[in-house]
Order: structure tokens, then C-alpha cells, then sequence
């Protein structure tokens, strides 16, 4: 097996961010590696993107940040 080194660039650390969150009206985009395994069972890493946040408060008076919102209902447990 032969090792590859990630470049520097291509850490998520290192990607300019096109939207830092400050601008309600442009939900922000996280840069992240995705790990996968290929069809002839090499990793790989791909450069990707995690769209899909909303600005919403997680209540009791909090302002609001962005979320990824999921699917169903969260119930709190105490």
C-alpha cells in the first residue's frame, strides 16, 4: 500500500470561507473532507461542501444561529 500525503491546501482549515454567516439573507457553506472508499477498495478524500443551514434560535430566548434543520421532532430529555 503507498501513502499519499493531503497537500496543505486542501485542508478544510485552509479553504477560504465564500460566506462567513454574517449575511441572514446567504445561509453559510462548511468545507469538510469526505472519507470514502472507491470501487476497488482505495480511500479516497474528496474536497466537499455541507450546504443547508437556516438561522434559527434554539429557544428560551436565545438569538438565532445556524442549524442544519433535521427531519421530525427532537424531544428534550430531563
Amino acid at each position: 500500500m503507498s501513502r499519499t500525503l493531503l497537500p496543505a491546501a486542501l485542508l478544510p482549515s485552509q479553504i477560504p470561507l465564500n460566506n462567513d454567516g454574517t449575511d441572514l439573507a446567504v445561509p453559510p457553506s462548511l468545507p469538510f473532507l469526505h472519507l470514502w472508499t472507491g470501487p476497488e477498495g482505495a480511500s479516497r478524500l474528496t474536497r466537499s461542501q455541507l450546504p443547508g443551514f437556516g438561522s434559527k434560535s434554539v429557544g428560551g430566548g436565545a438569538a438565532p444561529q445556524w442549524l442544519r434543520p433535521f427531519p421530525g421532532e427532537v424531544l428534550g430529555i430531563q
